[in-house]
Parts: C-alpha cells; sequence; structure tokens
C-alpha cells in the first residue's frame, strides 16, 4: 500500500472538518450583545475564529472602549456565557455535523499510516462535548486532540501542534500537516515549522484572506486532502502540492 511522507494530520474543527453555518460566530456575537450590551459585526466576530476565545472576547471589549484583560473575571463570566451556548448548540442542534466526509478522510488517511489529531480555539468543554458528538474516537478515527486552553499560549502560537505530536509520538515537526479555514490556523502552522501548512475554502475565510498567510496551498475542502501527490508518495519521491 502506498505510504504517505507526513506522519500526523493536524486538523481544525469548526469549518474545517465540523459544519458551522456561522454558529461559531453567532454565539460569539449572542454573548457580547446579550451580556455586554456590544453588538458587532461578522466580520468583526471572524477574527475571534480560530483563536482562544478569552483572549479574542478581551480584545473586542478594549477595542471597543472597554479595555479588559482575558483573565479579567467579566471576560470569563462572557467565556463561559459563550462556552454553555457553543455546549448546548453542539449537543443538541440537528444541524451539527461533519464537512467533507471528514470520516472517510480520517480513514484514508489511516490506511495510509497517518496519525489524525485535531486542535481548536474552544476549550476542553467544548471540544469535549463535540469530539463526542462527532463519535470519531468511539470509531477509533482520532489519534488524539488538544484544545486552546491546555496550552499556556494558543493559535496562532505552535504550541498546540508541538503538545499534540509529544502525545502521538510524533518528533518531526516537518511529517506534520496542519489544516483549517482560519488565518490563524495557517499562522500557526507556519511558526510550527510544519511540513505542509493548508488552508481549506469552505469555511469562514476568503481565499484572498487566507493566501494572505502564505499557505502552502488551498484546498476547496479537506476530501482532496489523501488523494494530494504530496502527501501520498511512493517510496521517498514527491511532488509538490499546486
Amino acid at each position: 500500500m502506498t505510504r504517505a511522507r507526513f506522519d500526523l494530520v493536524v486538523f481544525d474543527l469548526a469549518g474545517t472538518t465540523v459544519v458551522d453555518h456561522d454558529d461559531v460566530t453567532h454565539c460569539l456575537r449572542e454573548t457580547l450583545t446579550l451580556r455586554a450590551g456590544l453588538e458587532i459585526h461578522l466580520k468583526e466576530a471572524n477574527t475571534l475564529l480560530g483563536r482562544a476565545k478569552d483572549v479574542g472576547l478581551a480584545e473586542v471589549l478594549t477595542h471597543h472602549g472597554k479595555p479588559h484583560q482575558p483573565n479579567d473575571p467579566f471576560v470569563l463570566e462572557l467565556l463561559a456565557d459563550f462556552e454553555e451556548r457553543m455546549i448546548q448548540h453542539y449537543l443538541t442542534d440537528p444541524g451539527v455535523g461533519e464537512l467533507s466526509n471528514a470520516s472517510k478522510v480520517f480513514a484514508d488517511l489511516k490506511a495510509m499510516g497517518v496519525k489524525i489529531g485535531v486542535d481548536t480555539g474552544f476549550s476542553v468543554r467544548v471540544t469535549t462535548a463535540l469530539i463526542a458528538r462527532m463519535g470519531w474516537e468511539k470509531a477509533g478515527l482520532l489519534d488524539g486532540w488538544i484544545s486552546c486552553d491546555q496550552v499556556k499560549i494558543g493559535r496562532p502560537a505552535p504550541y498546540m501542534i508541538y503538545h499534540l505530536m509529544e502525545r502521538l509520538g510524533v518528533t518531526d515537526v516537518a511529517r506534520v500537516i496542519k489544516i483549517g479555514d482560519t488565518p490563524n490556523d495557517i499562522k500557526m502552522g507556519k511558526a510550527a515549522r510544519c511540513g505542509l501548512t493548508l488552508g481549506v475554502l469552505n469555511g469562514s475565510h476568503t481565499a484572498d484572506e487566507l493566501q494572505t498567510h502564505s499557505p502552502d496551498a488551498l484546498l476547496p475542502d479537506i476530501s482532496s486532502l489523501p488523494a494530494t501527490a504530496s502527501l501520498a508518495v511512493i517510496g521517498s519521491e514527491s511532488a509538490p502540492i499546486r
């Protein structure tokens, strides 16, 4: 069987492997409107995607003349409200599901000897609910996951990737692919010096918005990942992704 020249693919969740009809930004905007009396546009809410939400909430408040730090009690109250909204959404909303036949993509990659990990700007509480809803762990498709509050500095810093590598016994970051739908996914992969950092176009950001951060390639979605010429190779030969 053809074997990949990569040991690990680190996928983002919402907007990359999980359906997101602006659900995350809707919950963020609801929290800010109802708990902080602050209405923000969708574009501004999108800047919080892929990041630790306490940091993002503090920055939005500060930008709107309400200076706060991520660990301020009020920010933590907002964070708890947002998390509860997301948990209820992921546990109960009938529209929650996987994108681009993610289970098959994971299975195809695992058949090639690639480990599957996910990283996210969600907290452990939200991630646990979402992973349970997806059923990937129960199906044996997911080797590991990590959330932003399990490291001291979240995206776009590289530490979630490094911690996930350590957990999964992967030692060479050049044999890791990072893929996601936000600028912070791409900046994270680049900061970690991953072998490939890829963006997908079926999520929250446009090609122009992602291309600004110099991904190695942009894919329509994750479904083409196992067939990408530079991923599946025979021996040591590899073809560049285009």
